[in-house]
């Protein structure tokens, strides 16, 4: 008796057998149309690689038709294809999905009709039910290993970084490319576009073709032809060669050169000179831009490489979306500095800058199908602000990451401001008698004696310009733009700081003609010692004791603040730090009361040396301003003229100046001079 095992097996060989003529076609193109790896379809890897292996010629041609399957045959197909010693040539006839589209990659070329799709997403498994927990983790591990195969492949083929595809998958959902759009991402190399192939396959004549253009430019969508020359077109659609031949000039690439040379008014001769030619359209519109400069006419829109722009309605279906520009902007910023992006910014990751800068044009009306990558970046940087303003945007998305990351220690004991222009800031302090006079019965008030004091200081501009090539943004290279935003970033903080620290140190003279710290003004210690425990008693009880602008009224100033160097960190979080005590004369009266606040710069002055600081909104010491509009360092940007770059600027409107002395006592330490 036969038992099923052996009857599925007797089936499952006569299946491949039957298969292994299915899959071939009668040009002998390799036809992948189905699921991969159902053997019932003769997609399983072992059917596939046999047929591969009887095909002869120097070149194969797989026809694609298929939403994946098993990855693992997958695998080993795509495999096949790549070690193969022919060359591979893959046509998308429908759609490539999942695993489908990364055996696409083992083609050297790969065509995709306008109407085409290709499609990738998270690699996935039936559920699977039953098994414990670790049964689960090993199976979601090796899930993990298979997909990382799969991303691979992707990366590899599209000349993406796997972290790039990554982030397209992520979300789990599914992502499909459309024509164009698979060519754009790099999913596919070659365009079927069967108004070129009518051209190309035709083959016909230059007069002829010219006819047929003048037909088409007027009615594209009715060819002036014979019955017998449209059964020939149909034909040449669906032969295997579709190669432009070339002796052969396209209706497409012919209604492109008649377009630059309309615009730019150019003579009949150079049309039919560039038509003979079959000049490039990139070398035809350079051609046209160089008749225009010479003739001194504005007529043709184009920019600086003399790629064709056709000009259309402005598109307007993004007006219900302002932020999307931000969104780019963003996701330029994460992809280059590590940022952890938004789920609007997750969603244009994948966007190379040519991406951006065409969609940027597309939304101002500028057709970019024809355009180059090259081509695109110039037109966006030179014809909208759009796209300049979007790429300084990302920067300072950078720059200020990185400037905010380290701030400046100082600046938690000054009081920020900010200044609308670039005059003298002055801040005035006034203060009355030290006591309220009682009014007599006759309620007459009497007259008090003020008393102010003023300081004041300016905003200057700080800055540094560099650039970024059109060749990096070409190659869709950001790397440098982004280290020196994160340098300029790290370097703006660090500016901020040591001025901060300078000013305090210097001890500048204040407007009575008094240093800031000094023993008149009891906030400087007349003894000197080397540790912080045998003089903060008396640090606090002199800026307690601190007077009010009269001279008599005790101001109650209380410190918060513990400014030291380095080498006190460890000596100052002892100070503050909670420890209980036997005794009631042992307790810590610091405790939970002061904050440390380390400032590496001050060891170069003293390793002894630290101040004590009262809340800089209540008695303020130091004050520091940023210009209004822009509080912190911002770049600004200009396209280049004599350089072909994108030139940034680095600008910071910063000051800092003294304000009062009496919120602030400092002990100079054992080894200050």
């Amino acid at each position: 008796m036969t038992n099923n095992k052996t009857v599925f097996a007797e089936i499952g060989k006569k299946n491949i057998a039957l298969n292994s003529q299915c899959s071939i076609n009668a040009k002998g193109d390799l036809l992948l149309y189905g699921s991969i790896g159902d053997w019932v379809d003769g997609l399983d890897a072992l059917s596939i690689v046999q047929q591969l292996e009887a095909l002869p010629g120097d070149e194969i041609t797989v026809r694609i038709n298929s939403d994946g399957g098993n990855v693992m045959d997958g695998l080993a197909m795509y495999h096949a294809l790549r070690q193969s010693a022919k060359k591979i040539i893959i046509y998308i006839d429908g759609i490539a999905a999942s695993m489908a589209a990364a055996i696409a990659m083992a083609g050297t070329e790969r065509h995709i009709p306008t109407n085409a799709f290709m499609h990738m997403h998270k690699v996935n498994v039936p559920p699977v039910f039953g098994g414990n927990s670790l049964d689960f983790e090993e199976n979601a591990a090796r899930l993990l290993s298979i997909e990382r195969a799969y991303v691979s492949i992707l990366a590899e083929g599209c000349a993406k970084t796997e972290s790039q595809i990554n982030s397209i998958i992520e979300d789990g959902k599914d992502h499909f490319w459309y024509g164009q759009e698979a060519i754009d991402f790099g999913l596919a190399t070659h365009l079927i576009d069967y108004e070129i192939q009518i051209a190309a396959n035709l083959n016909y004549s230059l007069p002829t073709i010219q006819k047929i253009a003048n037909d088409f430019l007027n009615n594209p969508r009715r060819l002036n032809m014979t019955s017998t020359e449209n059964q020939t077109i149909k034909a040449s659609l669906f032969s295997k060669d579709t190669d432009i031949k070339e002796d052969s000039i396209s209706i497409s690439h012919l209604k492109a050169l008649s377009t630059i040379a309309n615009q730019a008014k150019v003579e009949p001769s150079v049309l039919e000179g560039w038509i003979n030619n079959k000049t490039s359209i990139e070398e035809a519109g350079q051609a046209a831009l160089e008749i225009v400069v010479e003739r001194n006419d504005e007529s043709l829109p184009s920019g600086s490489s003399g790629m064709l722009y056709h000009e259309v309605e402005p598109n307007h279906q993004n007006k219900d979306e302002p932020n999307r520009y931000s969104h780019f902007s963003e996701a330029l910023a994460c992809r280059h500095s590590g940022i952890k992006p938004s789920d609007h910014a997750r969603s244009v990751m994948s966007y190379s800058i040519a991406e951006i800068a065409k969609s940027v044009l597309e939304d101002h009306g500028i057709r970019t199908r024809l355009m180059s990558k090259g081509s695109a970046i110039v037109k966006a940087m030179h014809t909208t602000s759009d796209f300049p303003e979007l790429l300084t945007d990302a920067g300072n998305r950078i720059l200020l990451n990185a400037y905010e990351a380290v701030p400046s220690a100082l600046k938690r004991i000054s009081k920020r401001s900010t200044a609308r222009d670039f005059r003298p800031l002055t801040r005035i302090q006034i203060t009355g008698n030290s006591n309220l006079k009682k009014v007599n019965e006759a309620g007459e008030f009497q007259h008090g004696t003020m008393f102010d004091a003023s300081e004041s200081y300016k905003l200057d501009t700080f800055g540094q310009i560099f650039s970024i090539s059109r060749q990096a943004l070409i190659n869709d290279d950001l790397g440098a733009f982004s280290d020196s935003a994160q340098m300029m970033g790290r370097l703006a903080s660090d500016f901020e700081a040591q001025h901060l620290v300078d000013l305090l140190i210097s001890n500048p003279k204040m407007k009575d003609d008094t240093p800031l710290l000094h023993a008149s003004r009891n906030n400087l210690a007349t003894t000197l010692t080397s540790t912080i425990s045998a003089s903060i008693g008396e640090g606090r009880k002199s800026m307690r004791l601190q007077k009010s602008l009269n001279g008599t009224s005790p101001i109650g100033v209380a410190p918060i603040y513990l400014l030291i160097p380095a080498s006190l960190e460890t000596e100052a979080e002892k100070l503050v730090s909670e420890i209980y005590a036997a005794k009631t004369e042992d307790a810590n009266p610091f405790t939970k009361k002061l904050q440390v606040i380390v400032e590496p710069r001050l060891d170069a002055v003293s390793e002894t040396g630290w101040y004590l600081f009262a809340d800089p909104q209540l008695a303020p010491v130091i004050e520091y301003a940023y210009l209004e509009e822009h509080e912190g360092p911002y770049f600004e940007s200009r396209n280049g003229f004599e350089r072909d770059a994108m030139e940034i600027k680095l600008r910071l409107d910063f000051g800092a100046g003294l304000v009062d002395y009496r919120g602030v006592y400092h002990q100079p330490g054992t080894t200050e001079e």
